[in-house]
C-alpha cells in the first residue's frame, strides 16, 4: 500500500490586498509556522525559545527545497535559470494590473527624472498622473471617474512592485541654487582651483574653508518625542518665542585641523562674561546687528599672512563648500540637543546669551572631528582636486534653465592664477554669503 502524506483540495480566489491586510496575513502565517516548527533551544543559555521571523522563513524555504529534490522537481533556482535563458518577462502578480511592465517602468523613470530636477511628485500627484495616463492609453481600469484619480490600493501595489521608490521629505532649494550648479560654472571654478593649487604646490594642511553660522537660544530643529498617542498637540519648552542671532566664524582645513571659533554678539560694548567656559582659543567681537561685518572679518583674517583668498561661485555653497556639506548641519543638530538637555537639567531657568559660548563649546568638541573635515573636502572635490566629483544627476536641476553660451562670454578675460583672487565678504545676510576658501602659501 502506498504511503500518502496528504491530499489537499482547495478552491481559492485572488484579490488585491492593502499593505495593512498583507501585514495581518503575514502575522497569521508566522503564528502557524511557529506551531508547526515548534521551539528552538538556545545554544548559549540552553533555554527553549520561539523562532524569529527570519528563522521561520529560512526553515520553510529549506524544507520546501528538500521536498522538491526528493520528488525530483526543479528548484526555484533551476526555474530562474531557465527563465533567464528564455528571457521571460516577470509577472506583476496573480491579478492583471492596469499598466504593463514596460509602461510601469516608464512611469518610474518619469518619477525619478522629475525628482532629479527638483519637481518631485507626491503620492497624490502620482495617482492623478496614473488616472490621466490610463485614460489617454484607453486602459480598462477601476479608478474613480468621479474624482479623476487612481485609488490608494493601486498606489500601494505600485510601491510594492517598485521598492526602489521611497517617500522622502524634500529640502527647500531656491531657484537660484538649482540653476547655479551647472557644468559651465562648476567647471570654471575647478579650473581656477586646479591652477592655483598646482602653481603654489598646496598641501591639505594649507587649504582652509571658513564660513559663518548663526546660533540662537531657541533651537531650530526638533526631534520627535514620546507622548500619548491620541493627543492632538504636543509642546516643548523653549527659552523665548524668538531669539537674537549670534554669529560664529568657523574654519577648518583639508587635513582635519580646526581653528578656534570667533563669536560675534549683538551688542556694542564688550562683556567678558559672555565668553565664560567658551572653547579654548575662542575670541569675541561685538556689533549691534550680530552679523559678520567687513571690518570684523579682516580683523580676524589678518592673523595670517601670505593668503590667497578664493571665493565660491554665487549660490553654490550647498554643494561646493566643505563646511556646508559635512560640518554645519550636525553642529546645528548637536547644539539644539544640548540646549534641550540644559533646559531639562535646570528647571525654572531659560537659556540666555551668557550660556551660548558654553553650550557651543561642548558641541563644537563633539562635532569637530578629523574625519568630518576630511570627508567635507573629499565630497566637494576640493581636496584632492576632483572636477568630476558631481554626476549627471547633480546637474539635472539646472537643465531647466540652460541657455546657449553667447559668443561675447568667451571674450571675457579669465582671472590669472598668479594673482590672488579676492572677493570682499558681504556686509549683510540679505544677499548670498561670500563664502571663503583660504589657501595658505
Amino acid at each position: 500500500m502506498a504511503n500518502v502524506d496528504c491530499i489537499v483540495l482547495a478552491l481559492y480566489e485572488t484579490w488585491t490586498l492593502s499593505l495593512r491586510q498583507e501585514q495581518r496575513l503575514r502575522v497569521f502565517e508566522n503564528k502557524d509556522l511557529r506551531k508547526i516548527f515548534g521551539a528552538k533551544r538556545d545554544e548559549v543559555t540552553g533555554e527553549w525559545r520561539k523562532l524569529h521571523n527570519a528563522e521561520l522563513h529560512s526553515t520553510l524555504e529549506l524544507k520546501v527545497k528538500l521536498a522538491k529534490q526528493q520528488a525530483g522537481r526543479p528548484t526555484a533556482a533551476d526555474v530562474q535559470g531557465v527563465s533567464d535563458n528564455l528571457n521571460l518577462v516577470e509577472s506583476l502578480g496573480p491579478i492583471k494590473t492596469v499598466f504593463s511592465v514596460e509602461e510601469e517602468n516608464l512611469l518610474v523613470d518619469y518619477i525619478l527624472k522629475m525628482e532629479e530636477r527638483l519637481f518631485g511628485l507626491t503620492t497624490y500627484d502620482l495617482r492623478l498622473l496614473a488616472y490621466q495616463w490610463a485614460e489617454n492609453l484607453g486602459k480598462i481600469h477601476s479608478f474613480s471617474k468621479t474624482k479623476d484619480i487612481a485609488g490608494k490600493d493601486w498606489l500601494s501595489g505600485f510601491r510594492v512592485r517598485h521598492p526602489q521608490l521611497g517617500l522622502r521629505k524634500p529640502e527647500a532649494t531656491s531657484a537660484a541654487r538649482a540653476a547655479a550648479i551647472n557644468k559651465v560654472k562648476v567647471g570654471k571654478f575647478f579650473d581656477l582651483l586646479t591652477r592655483v593649487v598646482e602653481k603654489n604646490g598646496f598641501t591639505p594642511e594649507k587649504i582652509y574653508n571658513c564660513d559663518e553660522t548663526g546660533v540662537t537660544i531657541v533651537p531650530k530643529h526638533r526631534s520627535k518625542i514620546l507622548s500619548l498617542k491620541d493627543r492632538k498637540q504636543v509642546g516643548v519648552l523653549t527659552s523665548a518665542e524668538r531669539g537674537k542671532t549670534i554669529t560664529i566664524e568657523v574654519c577648518f582645513n583639508a587635513a582635519g585641523t580646526y581653528m578656534a571659533p570667533t563669536f560675534i554678539f549683538p551688542r556694542v560694548c564688550a562683556n567678558n562674561q559672555l565668553m565664560n567656559d567658551c572653547p579654548p582659543g575662542a575670541t569675541a567681537e561685538y556689533h549691534p546687528s550680530g552679523w559678520m561685518q567687513f571690518e570684523i572679518f579682516f580683523s580676524w583674517f589678518k592673523r595670517d599672512n601670505g593668503v590667497i583668498l578664493l571665493c565660491f561661485p554665487p549660490h553654490c555653497i550647498h554643494r561646493l563648500q566643505p563646511l556646508d556639506v559635512s560640518f554645519l548641519k550636525p553642529l546645528s543638530v548637536f547644539y539644539d540637543q544640548e540646549v534641550a538637555v540644559w533646559l531639562r537639567s535646570n528647571p525654572g531657568r531659560v537659556v540666555t546669551k551668557y550660556q551660548v559660548a558654553k553650550l557651543y563649546g561642548s558641541v563644537f568638541v563633539r562635532a569637530a572631528t578629523m574625519i568630518t573635515a576630511i570627508n567635507g573636502f573629499h565630497k566637494t572635490g576640493i581636496w584632492s582636486v576632483n572636477p568630476y566629483v558631481f554626476g549627471e544627476h547633480d546637474y539635472a536641476p539646472s537643465e531647466t534653465t540652460d541657455r546657449p553660451v553667447s559668443p561675447s562670454s568667451d571674450e571675457t578675460p579669465s582671472p590669472n592664477a598668479s594673482d590672488p583672487v579676492v572677493n570682499q565678504p558681504a556686509t549683510s545676510h540679505d544677499t548670498e554669503k561670500q563664502t571663503k576658501t583660504k589657501l595658505y602659501s
